[in-house]
């Protein structure tokens, strides 16, 4: 492949992958900077059709009017098939330290071998606290995040079920695509602090792996 077809790729890749909900792309290039194959893999954000019909377009701008459709091949993987195959953050650690009247969250989580960090400190309370390590659980997803994505904590609440503590998260996703507002929960087990993480974690379920890395 010459320099020329290897920018060509470069940009042509580049330019997908930052459309919300390409998950993975690939190309190969001939001779005069023919387009031979395009394979992406895709989230079910949009049907087939309205995918095809995207790319499609986006594509011929780039490369012109000669594009062959046959060369551009879509996988459409649905979030169930995300989940299974990629899996999603685990909570390696939550440190607490607080003093009279302040307190201090870290948060670490792993996935696909990488480690996080989040902290976030703030007043010593009950209801500030659950904030603070929600906050501190976003600020450990953000190392996993595509550069585009950005995440609020707009609450997190405690509601009693059954005589079970049930903890609720509210985040907002913003991009360039839009803002959008999710919840998670999780009820209380054996470790208030892990429930708190796993609520936070659960609200971004549906979308990691459009999200993420």
């Amino acid at each position: 492949m010459g320099r020329e077809s290897m920018e060509i790729k470069q940009i042509l890749e580049e330019k997908l992958r930052s459309i919300g909900g390409i998950l993975a792309v690939s190309s190969k290039f001939g001779t005069e900077n023919k387009l031979e194959a395009l394979n992406l893999i895709v989230d079910n954000s949009r049907n087939y059709s309205q995918w095809r019909r995207e790319i499609s377009q986006l594509v011929s701008e780039l490369m012109g009017d000669d594009l062959d459709p046959a060369v551009i091949n879509i996988a459409v993987w649905n979030s169930r098939d995300l989940a299974q195959s990629w899996g999603r953050p685990k909570v390696d650690k939550v440190s607490f330290e607080t003093s009279a009247d302040h307190a201090q969250v870290r948060v670490c989580l792993s996935w696909r071998g990488d480690h996080f960090w989040g902290e976030a400190s703030g007043p010593n309370t009950a209801a500030f606290v659950r904030m603070l390590i929600s906050q501190a659980t976003l600020r450990a997803l953000e190392g996993f995040l595509k550069e585009s994505f950005s995440l609020s904590l707009l609450g997190c609440q405690e509601l009693t079920i059954q005589d079970r503590a049930l903890i609720v998260v509210c985040v907002s996703v913003c991009s360039s695509y839009g803002e959008q507002t999710l919840t998670g929960s999780a009820f209380v087990k054996n470790n208030y602090l892990e429930a708190v993480v796993k609520a936070t974690l659960d609200s971004l379920n549906r979308i990691w792996g459009r999200i993420s890395i």
